[in-house]
């Protein structure tokens, strides 16, 4: 029984853990998307867009340019040279997923 005990201890431990740092990075959510957006930004600019702005069609649109970003910023890692990661394949996936 006692492991039990423990067990559920550890769980409310690790439920709170979570939902401290899922409140934090919503808090900062807005800062690690324009971190996100930037090189982006900075290539819209080089081509002549003087106020470059991503502008969502659907409501779950913005969600999936958040996590296209992630994949583009995961696949430049150092660490994943040589790694096979297909971000446009990822993309589709999620595209299918989320069903447009």
């Amino acid at each position: 029984m006692d492991h039990l005990i423990e067990l559920r201890t550890r769980l409310i431990w690790a439920m709170a853990a979570f939902g401290l740092c899922f409140a934090v990075s919503y808090y900062f959510s807005d800062r690690i998307y324009f971190i996100l957006a930037q090189p982006l930004a900075n290539v819209l600019r080089a081509s002549g867009n003087p106020d470059p702005k991503l502008v969502y069609t659907q409501l779950y649109e913005a969600f999936f340019t958040y996590l296209t970003q992630l994949f583009e910023q995961i696949s430049r890692r150092d660490e994943l040279v040589g790694v096979a990661f297909d971000r446009r394949e990822a993309a589709r996936a999620l595209r299918l997923y989320l069903g447009s």
